[in-house]
């Protein structure tokens, strides 16, 4: 099954829950595209989805 089978029922229940939630696919990018010892590393893709971890990070973590 693929990872991304389900993901209108996460959608759904982030919704429903009220969770902090941003879904964001990269067309290009396999499974492994964050690890750079491969040849599945996608640099566009991994700088993108850093950013969005420690902004994500930096809103949810700021008053822990």
């Amino acid at each position: 099954m693929r990872i991304n089978a389900h993901l209108d029922e996460l959608v759904k229940a982030m919704a429903m829950y009220k969770k902090d939630f941003e879904m964001r696919i990269y067309p290009n990018a396999a499974h492994a595209f964050f690890n750079d010892t491969t040849s599945l590393y996608n640099e566009v893709a991994a700088k993108d989805a850093w950013k969005r971890v420690l902004w994500f990070f930096q809103r949810t973590l700021a008053d822990a």
